[in-house]
């Protein structure tokens, strides 16, 4: 009987098969350090991302509509333009970073506001319906409507993991998984969830990168007098006062 080198290499693929669907298993549980390992470099904006204080809108607007329009090509110009348009000034409204926001929409629907998921969640951000009334959403796939639940939704959630070291990405896996699931398990979230909050974030970061560089792109503002008349020796000019007008708060999700 002669022996058959080929079934004992299928043997051995077979099991190492079984063994990696058994490690990388959906059901499969990250520690936090292991998260924090993979979040490393990634998590550099957090305080950015949950305490924003707009710069400059257009330079803002800007960045999301030529990042758009270079990485998502089905998107269309008026698409692109209303949804940066939205995400820059209902982010703001909220004191989120638009660009967190802009990722978490590519990752959930890669900017298609007529997206339909398998499971039944709809739009930019892919809402549930049961969610449409809390979050004052009438048409899923209204840009402003989507954009504004998805940011208020988003919201709530990094609320709710306020105070915890990894409160972005777990408000990110909260977001994927289900807030009572993850509430199961504070201590960590499993594979998937942690690629989608890995990937999200990436996206951020390249949004991050890209502001950078538009800002860098646009010349610097050159001084020019408004006027050549001075003013008459014989009459004294009054120094400006500055403006002492008290800031507004901003109200902020609770």
């Amino acid at each position: 009987m002669k022996f058959n080198i080929f079934r004992p290499l299928l043997l051995i693929f077979l099991l190492s098969s079984i063994l990696l669907h058994f490690l990388y298993a959906s059901g499969s549980e990250i520690s936090l350090d292991d998260q924090s390992q993979l979040n490393e470099g990634v998590t550099n904006n957090f305080c950015s991302i949950t305490q924003y204080i707009p710069e400059n809108r257009d330079t803002e607007f800007k960045a999301l509509y030529e990042y758009i329009r270079k990485n998502y090509p089905r998107v269309s110009e008026d698409d692109a333009q209303d949804i940066s348009t939205c995400l820059v000034d209902l982010s703001a409204e909220h004191q989120l970073d638009p660009k967190f926001v802009a990722a978490l929409i590519a990752k959930e629907s890669a900017f298609n506001k007529q997206a339909i998921s398998s499971t039944g969640a709809k739009g930019l951000g892919q809402i549930k319906d049961f969610n449409f009334k809390a979050l004052d959403i009438s048409n899923p796939y209204d840009i402003k409507e989507n954009s504004n639940g998805t940011i208020r939704y988003i919201k709530q959630l990094l609320n709710s993991w306020k105070g915890k070291t990894d409160q972005v990405a777990f408000a990110l896996a909260s977001y994927f998984r289900g807030y009572t699931n993850m509430k199961r398990n504070e201590s960590s979230y499993d594979s998937k969830s942690d690629r989608y909050v890995n990937d999200t974030l990436k996206i951020y970061n390249k949004l991050v990168e890209h502001l950078k560089k538009v800002k860098e792109s646009q010349p610097e503002p050159i001084f020019t007098p408004t006027s050549n008349i001075t003013a008459e020796p014989d009459i004294p000019t009054s120094p400006v006062e500055p403006d002492t007008a008290p800031v507004p708060d901003v109200e902020t999700e609770n």
